[in-house]
């Protein structure tokens, strides 16, 4: 089941508020870097998968910030 999803090129980031509930996701072309207030950026590669539980802010983006 997909509920969402988004399609990015270019240099891009997109910035998310803190999450209610825990996030699923999966990276099914080309990378990205997800970075979550007050840690390190992790990088995701195609047919990485992710669960997201922090209840911070997170950017997710093209290049490392």
């Amino acid at each position: 089941m997909v509920t969402g999803g988004f399609d990015a090129g270019g240099q891009w980031a997109l910035r998310f508020p803190a999450p209610k509930s825990i996030k699923f996701f999966a990276l099914t072309q080309g990378a990205c870097w997800t970075q979550i207030d007050g840690e390190a950026p992790v990088r995701f590669e195609e047919g990485d998968v992710g669960l997201l539980t922090a209840q911070r802010p997170y950017t997710v983006s093209s290049d490392r910030r």
